[in-house]
């Protein structure tokens, strides 16, 4: 029961930060007043960063892979 409440509390809040994010950044784009650089370097910021993210766990998997915790016994 445990178990499906938390899933449940995952998944709203997932579907909300996902509207609200989509909301705000088509407020962000759409705004007038924010320079076009920043509308440019704003998402390529955030690409690097998902980039940078993907990269660590990445080499954190393989890094798992070659962990060896087997005992020596000399």
């Amino acid at each position: 029961m445990q178990k499906i409440a938390w899933a449940l509390v995952i998944v709203g809040s997932a579907v909300l930060l996902g509207y609200a994010g989509y909301y705000s950044i088509d407020a962000f784009f759409r705004a007038s007043d924010v320079p076009i650089a920043v509308k440019i370097a704003a998402p390529v910021a955030v690409f690097g960063v998902i980039m940078l993210a993907a990269m660590i766990v990445r080499d954190r998997l393989a890094e798992k892979d070659k962990e060896d915790f087997r005992k020596d016994d000399k």
